[in-house]
Order: structure tokens, then sequence, then C-alpha cells
């Protein structure tokens, strides 16, 4: 890990809905990097990074310019990630199953009912009365 973290430039810091481990909130932030901007989600936990990302992230915080989301965006950003996490909900769990013609016939028409009851609910989340901020997630067919 690179220690010239105090030598990257940055603009346009703003705060995430998404926080780390020990709840700090991510920072979208443009760094550059070799000359060119790039975006970038700074977490002061991420270990991946080749420079210290936890030092880049206390400096930014410390100088004051990170920018908060509005309640709107905030909103949105929370839709986006709780529709992501539906989107791989219907593919891991539920197409593999529906789309496999040899599987599908395999199941009783009971079955076969639950899975599709199951897929209309996932697809119905974004219309429930709390989202983005409260999901009832429904259960996923034995």
């Amino acid at each position: 890990m690179s220690n010239n973290w105090n030598k990257i430039e940055y603009k346009d810091p703003k705060y995430t809905v998404i926080k780390d481990a020990k709840g700090n909130k991510v920072i979208n932030v443009y760094l550059k990097l070799k000359g060119e901007w790039v975006h970038f989600s700074l977490n002061p936990e991420d270990k991946g990074a080749n420079f210290d990302t936890a030092s880049l992230y206390n400096k930014i915080v410390s100088e004051g310019k990170v920018v908060s989301l509005t309640a709107e965006e905030e909103k949105t950003e929370l839709s986006n990630i709780e529709r992501i996490s539906r989107d791989i909900k219907l593919e891991l769990e539920v197409d593999p199953i529906v789309t496999n013609p040899l599987r599908w016939e395999d199941l009783s028409t009971s079955k076969q009912n639950e899975w599709k009851a199951y897929r209309t609910a996932l697809l119905a989340v974004p219309q429930q009365s709390g989202f983005p901020n409260t999901i009832t997630w429904p259960t996923k067919p034995e």
C-alpha cells in the first residue's frame, strides 16, 4: 500500500447512505489518479486500494468539504440499493428455477404457484408503502 494518500487530489466529496462496519458513511469522490479524474467510493475500511483509504477519508472529512445528501437524494440512493438487492434475489433465486424448463416441469403445480407468487412479490417490493426505508421481504419457497 502506498503512503502517497496525502498527495492525491480530490473533488466533489459527497456522503452516501452506505456505512462501513464502524458506522462511517462511505464518501463518493473524484480522485485524480495517474492524471485522470476517477469516481471512487471511499470507504475507510477498504484494504484493497493501493493507498491508505482511512487516512485520505479522515483528511477529507477533517477539511469539512464533504457534502451531505439531500433527503430526496438519500431516498433515491436507498431506493436504488434496495432495487439492486431485489434484482439480485430475482437473478440468483428465482431465475435459475423459472427459466429452466426441466427444473420447472419437475415442480408440482403448487410449488410452481409458490415460485410465481414469490417472483411477483419481489417485483412489487418498490410499491410497498414504506419503501425504501421499511421493506417486508417475501419468503422464498423451500
